[in-house]
């Protein structure tokens, strides 16, 4: 497939690890926030559970993806064309995009404890963050040329133009691929 194609699966893979990435960071939160203990596993219905764990995870999930979604974004442009593939610039991205929308949540509470919900949310971010690197981060930067497929290119060019000069006589050698 061609170079537009690579870039169009790649853009799919984006926003479907963005998605899955959203969804990471709201169960983590719902979790940690409060909302489901496990302790109430036992003790209350299952019905009440199930509901409150769809409803939180769908409504805090789709607050992260709103609130997240630029800062993500260009946090993700960045590391697609830099192609870092690693983990912790992931983990830490996210940790920061969570703790700064988190804190853009909270900054409107007056005398309330501000600790917790920002340690929260900064640890959903990072979950988040994680989530996307095992579904999408792990290739980033895969649709761009490699520096070896570049370096072959030139020397092809190069070589043909050789070629052509001395009418056959070339000797060059391929440049190292490593």
């Amino acid at each position: 497939m061609g170079s537009i194609g690579d870039l169009i699966i790649r853009f799919i893979a984006i926003g479907f690890g963005y998605l899955i990435a959203c969804l990471g960071a709201g169960i983590s939160y719902v979790f940690l926030s409060g909302l489901i203990r496990p302790e109430d596993f036992g003790r209350v219905p299952g019905v009440e559970i199930t509901f409150t764990f769809i409803v939180g995870v769908i409504g805090v999930s789709a607050a992260f993806g709103r609130a997240a979604l630029l800062p993500a974004l260009l946090l993700i442009g960045v590391l697609e064309l830099t192609a870092r593939r690693d983990w912790l610039y992931f983990a830490i991205g996210g940790m920061l995009i969570g703790a700064t929308t988190g804190a853009f949540a909270i900054s409107n509470s007056v005398g309330e404890a501000v600790a917790w919900p920002l340690a929260v949310s900064a640890v959903a971010g990072a979950v988040g963050g994680s989530v996307y690197w095992l579904i999408t981060g792990r290739s980033s930067g895969s649709w761009l040329p490699s520096e070896r497929r570049r370096r072959a290119e030139q020397w092809i060019v190069k070589h043909d133009a050789s070629k052509a000069a001395k009418a056959g006589t070339s000797g060059s050698q391929p440049p190292p691929l490593a």
